[in-house]
């Protein structure tokens, strides 16, 4: 599968409006102009789009231009995450935490910690499970991964449950 959009020629793209201009995002990404404007002319080959309106003094976005920039950012932003989170795992850093609690506890306990956690800004998939007919520990030997993390909270009132049934 070949697209013309590449996350280089988006960067560029991006440089060109931030700076003001070509020469601009050229000084940026340490290129020279001639280099910056073959990148954009290939693309509008490539996408059959004119990106920049050329008419008047300074070069404008056109419609197309704005569209591809704004949906443009998301994707570099998510490639910036992707490469952050790829740094992370090679690190031992897990992508996912798997939080299960026994149904006797109040989920109200968990939210202030999720939430101090989701403020750190971590590229973490965080699943909360909730267990009425399993134990935690049973939980844990189901889990398909092995370092997935299960919290068991409230262990005594998973005892206190057995004493129950």
């Amino acid at each position: 599968m070949h697209t013309a959009i590449t996350i280089d020629a988006l960067k560029v793209l991006d440089a060109i409006v931030r700076k003001g201009s070509f020469a601009g995002a050229a000084g940026e990404l340490f290129r020279v102009p001639s280099a910056i404007s073959y990148t954009v002319q290939k693309l509008e080959e490539d996408l059959n789009v004119t990106l920049f309106d050329r008419s008047g003094h300074r070069a404008v976005l056109t419609p197309a231009g704005r569209y591809l920039l704004e949906e443009g950012r998301t994707l570099l932003k998510a490639a910036d995450n992707l490469a952050h989170s790829t740094r992370q795992v090679a690190q031992g850093w897990e992508t996912r935490l798997r939080i299960g609690f026994n149904s006797l506890l109040p989920a109200e306990c968990l939210f202030p910690a999720i939430k101090d956690f989701c403020a750190l800004g971590i590229p973490v998939d965080v699943q909360i499970t909730e267990e009425v007919a399993k134990t935690l520990s049973e939980i844990v030997e189901s889990s398909t991964k092995v370092n997935d993390l299960i919290a068991e909270i409230a262990a005594a009132s998973e005892e206190q449950s057995k004493g129950i049934n």
